[in-house]
Protein backbone atom coordinates (compact mmCIF):
# COMPACT_ATOMS: atom_id res chain seq x y z
CA UNK A 1 0.00 0.00 0.00
CA UNK A 2 1.46 3.24 -0.92
CA UNK A 3 0.85 6.75 0.89
CA UNK A 4 -2.00 9.01 -0.36
CA UNK A 5 -0.37 11.52 -2.91
CA UNK A 6 -1.00 14.27 -1.03
CA UNK A 7 1.06 12.92 1.95
CA UNK A 8 4.13 12.77 -0.23
CA UNK A 9 3.88 16.88 -1.44
CA UNK A 10 3.52 17.98 2.15
CA UNK A 11 6.48 15.04 3.08
CA UNK A 12 8.70 16.64 0.52
CA UNK A 13 7.56 20.68 1.15
CA UNK A 14 8.93 19.95 4.94
CA UNK A 15 12.25 18.21 3.82
CA UNK A 16 13.07 20.70 1.25
CA UNK A 17 12.72 23.46 3.49
CA UNK A 18 14.59 22.27 6.02
CA UNK A 19 17.15 21.27 3.64
CA UNK A 20 17.09 25.00 2.16
CA UNK A 21 17.63 26.13 6.02
CA UNK A 22 20.57 24.35 6.54
CA UNK A 23 22.51 25.09 3.19
CA UNK A 24 21.37 28.66 3.79
CA UNK A 25 23.38 27.82 7.10
CA UNK A 26 26.35 26.81 6.01
CA UNK A 27 26.67 29.49 3.21
CA UNK A 28 26.57 32.05 5.84
CA UNK A 29 23.66 33.50 4.33
CA UNK A 30 21.23 32.89 7.33
CA UNK A 31 20.21 36.48 7.93
CA UNK A 32 19.79 38.67 5.41
CA UNK A 33 19.63 41.16 7.63
CA UNK A 34 23.01 40.87 8.15
CA UNK A 35 26.92 40.86 7.14
CA UNK A 36 29.62 38.34 8.55
CA UNK A 37 33.16 37.48 7.38
CA UNK A 38 31.37 34.38 5.30
CA UNK A 39 29.12 36.53 3.64
CA UNK A 40 30.55 39.95 3.13
CA UNK A 41 28.96 43.54 1.94
CA UNK A 42 29.28 43.97 -1.84
CA UNK A 43 32.65 45.65 -3.22
CA UNK A 44 34.47 44.54 -0.05
CA UNK A 45 37.59 42.33 0.97
CA UNK A 46 37.55 40.38 3.86
CA UNK A 47 40.18 42.55 5.35
CA UNK A 48 38.56 45.64 5.07
CA UNK A 49 35.27 44.11 6.50
CA UNK A 50 37.68 42.75 9.70
CA UNK A 51 39.13 46.91 9.79
CA UNK A 52 35.83 48.37 9.69
CA UNK A 53 33.44 46.01 11.50
CA UNK A 54 34.82 47.00 15.07
CA UNK A 55 33.69 50.62 14.56
CA UNK A 56 30.68 50.08 13.89
CA UNK A 57 27.79 50.59 16.35
CA UNK A 58 26.10 46.96 17.16
CA UNK A 59 28.86 44.58 15.26
CA UNK A 60 29.22 41.62 16.96
CA UNK A 61 31.94 39.16 17.13
CA UNK A 62 31.64 35.62 17.69
CA UNK A 63 34.85 34.35 17.79
CA UNK A 64 36.64 34.80 14.79
CA UNK A 65 33.49 36.20 12.84
CA UNK A 66 31.99 39.57 12.90
CA UNK A 67 28.30 40.33 12.11
CA UNK A 68 27.12 43.53 11.47
CA UNK A 69 23.64 44.75 10.59
CA UNK A 70 23.18 45.77 7.18
CA UNK A 71 21.56 49.03 8.08
CA UNK A 72 24.40 49.91 10.53
CA UNK A 73 27.11 48.96 7.81
CA UNK A 74 25.57 51.54 5.59
CA UNK A 75 24.86 54.28 7.37
CA UNK A 76 28.40 53.88 8.28
CA UNK A 77 29.90 53.90 4.70
CA UNK A 78 27.35 56.00 3.41
CA UNK A 79 28.57 58.87 6.49
CA UNK A 80 32.10 57.94 5.54
CA UNK A 81 31.68 58.91 1.91
CA UNK A 82 29.59 61.64 2.55
CA UNK A 83 32.25 63.56 4.29
CA UNK A 84 32.93 66.60 1.61
CA UNK A 85 36.95 66.61 1.16
CA UNK A 86 37.05 70.65 0.31
CA UNK A 87 40.31 72.43 -0.33
CA UNK A 88 40.20 75.91 0.19
CA UNK A 89 42.70 78.33 -1.06
CA UNK A 90 44.39 79.74 1.58
CA UNK A 91 45.91 83.28 2.10
CA UNK A 92 49.20 81.83 1.99
CA UNK A 93 48.51 80.18 -1.32
CA UNK A 94 46.94 83.06 -2.87
CA UNK A 95 50.13 85.10 -1.52
CA UNK A 96 52.33 82.29 -3.38
CA UNK A 97 50.99 82.68 -6.39
CA UNK A 98 50.78 86.72 -6.45
CA UNK A 99 54.57 86.22 -5.84
CA UNK A 100 55.44 83.65 -8.16
CA UNK A 101 53.74 86.35 -10.78
CA UNK A 102 56.14 88.57 -9.47
CA UNK A 103 59.08 86.64 -9.77
CA UNK A 104 57.95 85.59 -13.60
CA UNK A 105 57.58 89.21 -14.21
CA UNK A 106 60.84 90.28 -13.44
CA UNK A 107 62.32 87.67 -15.32
CA UNK A 108 60.65 89.23 -18.24
CA UNK A 109 58.11 86.36 -18.30
CA UNK A 110 54.39 86.07 -17.83
CA UNK A 111 51.60 83.30 -16.63
CA UNK A 112 48.54 82.91 -18.78
CA UNK A 113 46.09 81.07 -16.96
CA UNK A 114 43.30 79.73 -18.68
CA UNK A 115 44.47 79.99 -22.02
CA UNK A 116 44.49 77.71 -25.25
CA UNK A 117 48.01 76.51 -26.53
Amino acid sequence: MSPPPDLLAMLRALFREDVRAVVREELGRGDPDTYTSARLPPNTTSRRFRELAPRIAGAVKRGRVWIVPVRAWNEYRTRRRGVARTVEASAATADLDRQADELLAASGLRVVRGGAR
